[in-house]
């Protein structure tokens, strides 16, 4: 409790350029076969992949996602599949759709757009949601806005841009 801890790269294998972007504590009693990883990229590509494809990593790790080089990975989470995804962009949109629409994927694969996004937008956000539960929008420069995801419809697909979310002006950012 009082130990200072260990640096991260005393126990993983990372890049100078890599950085951890999700942990999950994987209980034992947890059906490994029907959860999966969704992962969300800043250019908006989504990739959901059966999380029994990560189990028994080595000391060098596995390659969970191919990754362009003008790219990065925002958002890893956990889901059984059948949730509803938020994915929300710097220029105030956010798309919300089932993750039935992105079809699993192996290891290495790239992944599928889960948002179209305008010129030089990029995705800052993604959350698997939950019924009856509020999501909090924070600007680059402060300020808040809590909202309640039953004000966001589904959308029937991935890949489109997504609906208002905040109100971005010169005094809140993007």
């Amino acid at each position: 409790r009082m130990s200072r801890g260990t640096a991260i790269v005393n126990l993983l294998n990372l890049n100078s350029d890599e950085k951890i972007a999700a942990t999950y504590r994987l209980d034992d009693d947890l059906d490994l076969d029907n959860k999966y990883l969704l992962m969300v990229t800043k250019n908006g590509i989504v990739k959901k992949s059966l999380l029994t494809h990560y189990v028994n990593v080595n000391s060098k790790g596995k390659i969970a996602l191919t990754i362009r080089e003008d790219d990065e990975l925002i958002s890893v989470l956990l889901t059984d599949g059948t949730k509803d995804i938020f994915i929300a962009s710097n220029n105030g949109l956010a798309l919300r759709y089932n993750e039935t629409k992105v079809r699993s994927l192996g290891r290495v694969a790239t992944g599928v757009r889960g948002i179209k996004l305008r010129e030089g937008a990029f995705v800052v956000g993604a959350t698997i949601l939950e019924p009856n539960k509020e999501v909090l929008f924070v600007t680059s420069k402060g300020y808040g806005k809590i909202s309640n995801i039953d004000g966001f419809r589904v959308s029937a697909g991935r890949t489109g841009y997504g609906v208002k979310a905040f109100k971005l002006t010169e005094k809140t950012g993007d």
